[in-house]
């Protein structure tokens, strides 16, 4: 059930100099992304 609720989940690139930003369709995503741990609304990888 949670690769079905994350399988929803977009990217949406932005520009070159831009971080992409996840879309996040429901509060279902949300919640399994804050259980998990992870920020959606910051890149994984530091910028270089």
């Amino acid at each position: 059930m949670i690769p079905n609720h994350l399988s929803g989940l977009r990217l949406r690139v932005v520009g070159a100099t831009d971080p992409p930003i996840i879309v996040i369709s429901g509060g279902v995503q949300l919640h399994l992304l804050d259980l998990l741990g992870l920020e959606p609304t910051h890149p994984r990888w530091p910028e270089t």
